[in-house]
């Protein structure tokens, strides 16, 4: 039991990586604010997954805004 919780953790870790660098490679590509800051947040244990709807709405407004001018 301990060995499928163990693997289920190194997953959500694994994965959350993925999606910070995801993350913090689009911050940069469309010039939103600090990319690190949002890197280390998408990082962060148990909030960080729900954070990426955040960054979601966050950017769509960017691009918008970006649209606009």
């Amino acid at each position: 039991m301990w060995t499928v919780l163990a693997y289920g953790f190194l997953l959500l870790v694994v994965l959350q990586m993925v999606a910070a660098t995801l993350v913090r490679r689009d911050a940069i590509e469309i010039g939103m604010r600090h990319p690190e800051a949002w890197f280390r947040a998408v990082m962060f244990p148990v909030l960080g997954l729900p954070l990426l709807l955040h960054y979601r709405s966050k950017r769509a407004v960017h691009l918008e805004r970006d649209e606009q001018v």
